[in-house]
């Protein structure tokens, strides 16, 4: 059946960095410390803005429990993104429902599509003998935030309530009731909106929110969405524990700690990684940093990944306060001494 259909603007959480406080694993006593500090830096008081804030917070987390999708699996779409997707839906270029085309039939919905097979996903709706069957309806709907579900398993406290604290309880309010929309299926999951919505469950669990409602369950829904955030060639969201400690050669290395990793493949020793923290597969992952008197502003986009196993390669450097008095640039001096002695290290 041949359906109506209009673009909604999007507000997308897509691509954003993860916070620190996973919800469901932060206890509401570290949570309201955590808020308190927020709203007093700010110039708010958190009881004034939020006085149900306790009750709230359990009414999010027990939300929460239900996420099982991790962040690395969960779609990338950004406001253009859904643009397209949208008109996408609408013509049904999207091979959604059976028929499916032969390429199609075993795996709708495959994963790290890229090159010519992306080119043909995005288009084989309209070849699979059915011009009718796979024109999808998106409409707007006002929901109360407390009926939505999200999906994410990672939804970060701090995320939300910095926001929140910035602007107040009626600023975020405002902004949620009259400025965002949320990507929802048609049985009420989340695809795009879980720290708006935990922002909206703290303020007030009955407030209405837009919801742009495409009208397919989250069972087809979510990895249609992830096969068409691949096929566009959007990054997958990777999300990072950043309370975790590491030893090398018996010293203890929590993430953000000035203690640098070398790479004797970089060229010259101008680049170092910290620790920032470990991924969802249980790696760690170093972040770039300049060293020496070479400043490279592209050094904090680089990022090395290591494994449980391979972290034991990993030798640890270090030089008395003496040697670092001596030599005003002693860390470049411990990396140069790194990089001659072992293929990778680490300099305290």
């Amino acid at each position: 059946m041949k359906v109506s259909f209009k673009e909604y603007k999007i507000i997308s959480e897509a691509g954003q960095d993860a916070g620190k406080l996973e919800l469901v694993k932060t206890d509401v006593k570290t949570a309201e410390k955590y808020a308190q500090k927020s709203f007093e830096k700010h110039g708010k008081v958190l009881e004034e803005e939020i006085p149900d804030f306790k009750i709230n917070y359990k009414t999010a987390q027990k939300a929460a429990a239900g996420g099982k999708t991790k962040r690395k699996d969960m779609p990338v779409i950004d406001e253009n993104d859904v643009r397209q997707l949208q008109a996408r839906l609408k013509t049904g270029a999207i091979d959604v429902n059976d028929p499916f085309t032969k390429e199609n039939v075993k795996n709708p919905f495959p994963k790290g599509l890229s090159g010519k097979e992306a080119e043909e996903w995005l288009v084989a709706g309209l070849k699979d003998g059915d011009s009718e069957d796979d024109k999808v309806s998106a409409k707007m709907e006002k929901v109360t935030v407390k009926d939505l579900k999200p999906i994410q398993k990672q939804i970060y406290f701090d995320k939300s309530i910095d926001g929140s604290a910035e602007f107040g309880a009626k600023g975020t309010r405002d902004f949620l009731t009259k400025n965002s929309t949320f990507i929802v299926s048609a049985d009420n999951y989340i695809i795009d909106g879980h720290h708006r919505f935990l922002s909206g469950l703290l303020i007030d669990p009955n407030m209405k929110v837009n919801c742009l409602v495409i009208d397919l369950p989250i069972s087809t829904f979510l990895p249609m969405a992830l096969s068409y955030s691949d096929a566009i060639g959007n990054k997958r969201n990777e999300s990072i524990n950043e309370a975790v400690s590491v030893k090398i050669g018996g010293k203890k290395i929590t993430a953000g700690d000035d203690i640098l990793v070398i790479d004797k493949s970089d060229k010259d020793g101008k680049f170092a990684y910290r620790l920032g923290g470990q991924n969802d597969d249980g790696d760690y992952v170093f972040r770039g940093v300049s060293t020496g008197a070479d400043y490279n502003p592209w050094a904090s986009a680089m990022t090395k990944t290591v494994s449980k196993k391979d972290l034991k390669k990993l030798k640890l450097f270090t030089m008395d306060d003496e040697t670092k008095s001596k030599n005003s640039r002693s860390r470049s001096a411990a990396f140069s001494q790194a990089m001659a002695n072992s293929e990778i290290g680490a300099y305290s």
